[in-house]
């Protein structure tokens, strides 16, 4: 094929290089290239992609000074032989005749044709058959390579097109190019399609039918034909018949979609001679199409294809002009889109630093990028081109339609016309879309007389499709009715567009559907147009109002709520935004992060914070468009100073975003790294100097992603000394390391003393910590310490050279060992130690009489109070260290432990810090690693104290790699502070879990330990669980203690085993040295008055206690006055009595007495009225209302059927401050699924969220769905139930509900 240098682009795909974020860039115009095309040279994007090749691979290996048209170029152009182009001679006259008059003036260098040529398959070698020779082929073939980037096309690029067009055009028909060019089909009025598209017509064919078809004279060396029509010898006649053999085969490979063998066929033909048909051409553009690398690619394929057959000779027939101009729209309407996305980032995400800028370059590079895409307009061209054509050129509705939406889209009134002319005066059945966009697209101009001409044309149309004639392809009447009323809208005539719906509405006949087909229009033309016209307008409350107001269905109105909730946060009006979300559709996530990004725009960081809780929920789906948000966000703490949580919720983030897809792709990579960059420049702008662990976690997720982000990584560097490298656990020590190596070893300057130091420092951190490193970080380190260790550096430290060589190559002599500081400490041995394991270094200078008067003072001190003899403690330890003395390590962890105990949290960093301080940590001293070890065995015990089990996870990992392992005090911290999350888990399989770690790791069993195990087992009913363990401690020998007996105890009741319950209770009241405690007489009580209801027995084990001087509790009496208010015989004057003895006790009754008096009189004796006064009486006493109360009294209510009346004292709870609790809930969604009122109770369900709903809820829930025989919203509750991990025995029960499958199954 023939291409001049300025379209030689098109015929090039392997130019395109370069891509910037995911997005293809634009092809470029002709006008700014010369010979050598540097497409990304001059780009501002060319800085984030590979450099591309530059220059063209023209087919002729020399330069010419001379006009291409003397006798060596016309030579050259019109030579025979197998490489020889036939049609190029034809291309060449044609070009000759109408530019000789300036030949001179400008030298053209055209090329010869680039074959087109696809790897030889096995099965497209099957097809040509084994004797089919393939003559070589060049290198630019249509083969789809991985490029870097697709393009869009310039001005130029299109006249290249039309100019190819042109001059085929001419040499076909000899019709002068400088005259063809002047004919331009104008679009005319939407009122004046009919006479407007016939004049056009008619001088098309009056030009046509002027100019004389002639064919160039073909030499018999020519190797390809122009056309099949054009030959008439028997050799014709024989190539006509190849010809059509090669496109029957063409076709049908297109037709079973085997794209992959069209383009060897293609090549093969080409070969072989024949011109292609327009029908071959056809399939090869599909090819191209399909075969594309990315979506970004397959328009300029699809050029390059198009353009070949234009310079080939070959004219396009409809399905050539109906492929390009449907591929060539749908691309403009991406590219809309693209523009539309942009605009909103750029509103929703503008940098918090420069307002109004894009928060990522690449946006701001892509909406550059997408402003040079001129699709539509080569689509336009081509349009023109077809017609043009003197063939009868049909093209389909969908066709037109895409068209027509793409102009309404870019708002190109003039050319929609000139489609839509096209498409009456050629009596194309349109779609009903084309209305629909036509009607936009005027009424985005204010042309309202337009709009209502397309809904009469629309009107016409309809009636007659209702006829039975085929008028319309499709009917869309909703959205046609829903334009038309936004056109009124959009002009300020909203009472015609409320009239013209009544009319709609009114002309619906009375029929069964009637109802269904009324609501459907109003959810459609509603939001639409009445909605839509507030939105654009800023009445946010007016739209909100509206569609409150509109009788929407429920689907409706959420989809609606949600539009009006992103509008409206993205105009900053966050009242009405967050009454839409709080309706919306709740899986939607747009919502949520418009909000947030308004409340950071406002810097409402409380309100910003909500909204990231509901977007980094572990049940949200975490995706690329949650990047900027989270970027946003972390920005945005860094800026309040919250450093470590901002960068620690991005690292979170992104990496969830990354494993939401198997493979991320490399924009969601690009952008994430963009966002660290973001987070790191922020972070050096605040000045702030992060945490360690901040730090590490801003390293890891530049790590994690694949790049380091220089200056953010030098700025978090800042903040690690000696002290704080001693605390990262082995993992992060060697990140840090790498990280710290990468940077010296990446810089072409000699590293700084501050590298130096800090690479020293974290270099005999980790050899001290481990004897061997991998590969990899050997390699970084030996770069590395070849600049540290440089001795011409003022600051070089060839110490460290030596410390490394040591490493390399171990020796036995001694060495000397490099403190983080640089001064060196005593000789050791690398390999025999020379000190005895009791060695101390710090014992001459330790003040071993005030450590241990500070160990007794915080043990047997004569202040009752903790914090009183803490602070005792803590004077003694100042004085000793003015004194110049050193605490010993004991007193040190015994302090730690008493700080925590108090949960003064920044007393116990002051002393652990102290610690380091006094007490460095060198490892080689076993007596200093097992001090350390008590060290960080409390600073354990305090994290867990504090809830920060992270934290309490890091100083578990410095026991073990000190070689020690947590006492079985801190492992029993472990199971006492288990709390739940946002999962629900087995806490007494987690509690043996951390029992057995104890065990593996050599931990000395205590009785706390066994006990608070015991104690987990005996919740979760694990009854042989508990009897086993409590008989290993009496092998072992370990005292057994009223909590041990307790433990048991609780176990035997609730699995009912009252023989051994009571048979343990005499042993333990029996066993020395017993200590009375108030839980197993509780429990014993409880069993009786709940499980067994004797009455007789509860009273018993009352009159036990003080003869055992075991005290009574509040849960005590408790229980004595539900023993007398609901088991027989009832006695409501003993239970009201209790009151008194309380108070006689030194005891005041609370809520929860009063509350079993409430609940007695309306479920025991059904006296609701009593109930009720009791409830009243309690509240008008002046205790403070409690939700146990309120229990009671719904409890009563249900009981008594009065559920209705319970509508009522929920709204006083809530005026009250009192919120709604499992059990409240429970009794409500029972009450109102005896009523049938099943959504009722789903919406008190719903109400209380999943993270307060216990298994009694999925329990009530579950019934009152079987109630009315909702097996689907019962196997709802219950996989919700199931995901929470519950322990077997208590999910198995409800399970069985459904007949166990559902628990079965997961």
């Amino acid at each position: 094929m023939v291409f001049g240098v300025k379209f030689a682009h098109l015929a090039r795909p392997n130019l395109l290089k370069n891509f910037t974020h995911g997005y293809a860039q634009s092809l470029v115009a002709a006008s700014q290239s010369s010979t050598q095309l540097g497409p990304f040279n001059n780009h501002p994007a060319s800085r984030f992609g590979k450099p591309g090749n530059n220059r063209i691979q023209s087919a002729f290996q020399h330069t010419s000074n001379a006009s291409s048209s003397g006798p060596s170029a016309k030579a050259g152009l019109t030579a025979s032989g197998p490489n020889a182009d036939s049609g190029l001679a034809a291309y060449y006259a044609a070009w000759q005749q109408h530019h000789n008059n300036d030949a001179d003036n400008e030298w053209r260098q055209f090329q010869f044709t680039k074959r087109l040529e696809w790897k030889v398959s096995p099965r497209s070698q099957d097809l040509l058959g084994n004797d089919t020779a393939i003559p070589g082929l060049e290198d630019d073939s249509f083969v789809p390579r991985q490029a870097k980037a697709g393009r869009s096309y310039s001005a130029s690029a299109v006249d290249d097109i039309r100019n190819a067009q042109d001059a085929a055009a001419a040499a076909r028909n000899e019709v002068p190019v400088a005259e063809r060019a002047t004919e331009d089909t104008e679009a005319v009025p939407f009122e004046q399609t009919e006479s407007g598209l016939a004049s056009n017509v008619s001088a098309q064919a009056s030009d046509t039918a002027a100019a004389p078809s002639q064919t160039p004279a073909l030499t018999p060396e020519s190797s390809e034909l122009e056309s099949p029509q054009s030959l008439g010898t028997s050799a014709t006649t024989f190539s006509i018949a190849r010809s059509i053999s090669w496109t029957d085969q063409l076709s049908h490979l297109s037709d079973s979609r085997q794209y992959n063998e069209i383009p060897l066929i293609f090549q093969s033909m080409l070969a072989e001679g024949i011109t292609p048909t327009a029908s071959a051409y056809n399939s090869l553009l599909l090819a191209a199409i399909n075969l594309a690398a990315g979506k970004h690619h397959v328009v300029p394929k699809a050029l390059e294809v198009y353009s070949h057959m234009l310079a080939k000779g070959v004219s396009p027939n409809s399905t050539t002009y109906s492929i390009m101009l449907e591929l060539l729209a749908s691309r403009a309407l991406e590219v809309r889109e693209i523009q539309q996305t942009l605009g909103e980032k750029k509103l929703r995400y503008s940098d918090p630093r420069e307002p109004g800028r894009f928060l990522f370059k690449s946006s701001e590079v892509e909406a550059d990028l997408v402003k040079k895409d001129i699709s539509l307009n080569i689509a336009m061209r081509i349009f023109e081109a077809s017609t043009k054509d003197p063939k009868d050129i049909t093209l389909s509705a969908e066709t037109y339609r895409i068209l027509i939406q793409a102009c309404a889209a870019f708002g190109k009134i003039k050319e929609m016309n000139q489609f839509y002319t096209s498409v009456m005066k050629r009596q194309v059945t349109p779609n009903s879309s084309t209305f629909v966009y036509m009607m936009e697209a005027f009424a985005s101009q204010g042309d309202l007389d337009n709009v209502i001409r397309c809904y009469n044309e629309f009107k016409t149309l309809a009636v007659a499709d209702n006829n039975g004639q085929p008028a319309l392809t499709d009917r869309l009447d909703n959205a046609v009715y829903a334009a038309l009323i936004k056109a009124y809208t959009t002009v300020g005539q909203k009472s015609q567009a409320a009239q013209f719906l009544a009319q709609i509405v009114k002309s619906y006949p009375e029929r069964e559907d009637r109802q269904a087909a009324i609501d459907a229009l109003r959810d459609l033309v509603i939001p639409r147009s009445f909605m839509e016209e507030r939105l654009d307008s800023g009445h946010f409350a007016e739209a909100l109002e509206l569609v409150n107001d509109a009788g929407l269905s429920t689907s409706a109105r959420a989809e609606a709520m949600t539009v009006i909730s992103v509008r409206a946060a993205d105009a900053d009006h966050v009242d009405v935004a967050t009454a839409a979300y709080k309706q919306g559709v709740s899986s939607e996530t747009t919502p949520a992060i418009a909000l947030m990004a308004s409340h950071v725009r406002s810097r409402d960081l409380d309100a910003a914070r909500y909204y990231w809780d509901v977007l980094s929920s572990p049940n949200r789906f975490a995706h690329a468009s949650l990047i900027e948000p989270t970027t946003l966000y972390a920005a945005t703490l860094i800026e309040h100073g919250l450093v470590e949580e901002a960068l620690h919720e991005a690292r979170m983030m992104f990496a969830r975003v990354r494993s939401a897809t198997d493979s991320p792709s490399s924009v969601v990579l690009d952008h994430i790294h963009e966002g660290l960059e973001s987070i790191g420049s922020a972070l050096i702008e605040s000045q702030i100097i992060p945490s360690v662990g901040a730090a590490v976690d801003y390293m890891w997720s530049m790590t994690e992603n694949g790049g380091l982000f220089a200056p953010a990584t030098r700025h978090a560097l800042l903040g690690f000394g000696p002290e704080q490298m001693s605390q990262l656990n082995y993992k992060d020590l060697i990140l840090v390391l790498q990280v710290q190596a990468g940077l010296i070893n990446s810089s072409n300057s000699a590293p700084d003393l501050a590298d130096i130091s800090r690479f020293a420092a974290l270099l005999e951190t980790t050899l001290a910590r481990s004897s061997s490193l991998d590969s990899r970080t050997e390699a970084i380190v030996q770069q590395s310490v070849i600049k540290v260790a440089d001795p011409s550096l003022y600051h070089g430290r060839p110490d460290i050279g030596r410390l490394w060589q040591n490493y390399l190559n171990p020796i036995t002599e001694p060495i000397t060992p490099i403190s983080p500081g640089g001064y060196q400490v005593e000789q050791v041995y690398s390999q025999v130690p020379t000190y005895e394991e009791t060695f101390n270094p710090y014992a001459a200078a330790t003040d071993r009489g005030t450590s241990q008067l500070i160990i007794d003072t915080l043990e047997k001190g004569r202040d009752r109070s903790g914090s009183g003899r803490l602070n005792t403690a803590l004077t003694k330890l100042g004085h000793l260290r003015r004194a110049g003395r050193l605490p010993s390590f004991p007193a040190m962890s015994r302090l730690i432990g008493a700080a925590a105990r108090e949960h003064q949290n920044p007393v116990v960093s002051q002393l652990l810090e102290t610690a380091a301080s006094d007490l460095p940590l060198l490892p080689q001293y076993p007596a200093v690693r097992q001090g350390w070890i008590s060290i960080y065995d409390s600073m354990l015990g305090a994290s867990l104290t504090s809830g920060d089990r992270q934290a309490a996870a890091r100083y578990h990992q410095k026991i073990l790699d000190l070689g020690g392992a947590p006492t079985a005090n801190t492992y029993g911290l472990y199971i006492t502070t288990m709390k739940e999350s946002t999962k629900t888990f087995d806490e007494a399989a987690e509690a043996l879990k951390i029992f057995l770690r104890a065990k593996s790791e050599g931990v000395e069993l205590t009785p706390f330990l066994y006990n608070v195990l015991l104690g987990k087992l005996a919740k979760a009913r694990r009854i042989d669980d508990c009897l086993l363990y409590y008989h290993e401690m009496r092998s072992l020998g370990l005292r057994l203690t009223s909590i041990t007996y307790g433990s048991i105890i609780n176990a035997l009741c609730r699995v009912s085993n009252e023989h051994y319950a009571e048979e343990m209770f005499e042993e333990m009241e029996s066993m020395p040295n017993y200590k009375p405690l108030a839980a197993p007489y509780n429990c014993m009580m409880q069993f009786y008055v709940k499980t067994k209801r004797d009455k007789k027995k509860v009273l018993e084990y009352y009159e036990r206690m003080p003869a055992q001087n075991a005290e009574r509790t509040p849960y005590t009496y408790q229980l004595l006055i539900q023993a007398h208010a609901t088991l027989e015989p009832v006695d409501m004057n003993a239970a009201e009595a209790v009151f008194d003895t309380m108070r006689q006790d030194g005891l005041e009754p609370t809520g929860k007495h009063f509350s079993d008096i409430i609940h007695a009189k309306g479920c025991v004796l059904h006296d609701m009225a009593g109930a009720r006064k009791a409830f009243d009486d309690v509240l008008a006493s002046g205790l403070r209302p409690e939700a146990c109360l309120y229990q009671a009294l719904i409890e009563a209510m249900v009981a008594n059927h009065c559920v209705a009346d319970t509508e009522e004292v929920v709204s006083s709870m809530r005026s009250r401050g009192v919120g709604m609790t499992p059990y409240i809930a429970n009794n409500l969604i029972r009450g109102w699924a005896h009523e049938n009122n099943v959504g009722k109770a789903e919406a008190i369900y719903n109400a209380l969220g999943t993270s307060k709903r216990e298994p009694s809820t999925y329990e009530a829930m579950t019934k009152a769905f079987l109630s009315v025989n909702d097996k689907s919203g019962a196997a709802r509750v219950i996989r919700e139930m199931l995901s929470r991990g519950y322990p077997a025995a208590v999910a198995g029960k409800i399970s069985e509900l459904l007949g166990g499958a559902t628990h079965t199954s997961s």
